[in-house]
């Protein structure tokens, strides 16, 4: 169970520390051959799928874009 976000977009210089620093724990994309990408293992409860989802949403409007 993974997915593949292009955080390519967003201001950071790397969006994995980014996101730990607001809760998240991402693979790196750039680990991986895809720089300013993030995996993310949903191998998970629905309850914690859906607190990580919001965590990165607090993340990304922290950024004011």
């Amino acid at each position: 169970y993974l997915a593949w976000f292009d955080a390519t977009k967003l201001a950071v210089d790397d969006p994995t520390p980014f996101f730990k620093r607001h809760g998240v724990g991402f693979s790196p994309g750039h680990t991986l051959g895809s720089k300013g990408w993030i995996r993310m293992n949903f191998g998970c409860s629905k309850a914690t799928l859906e607190e990580g989802l919001g965590r990165m949403k607090k993340a990304v409007d922290s950024l004011g874009n």
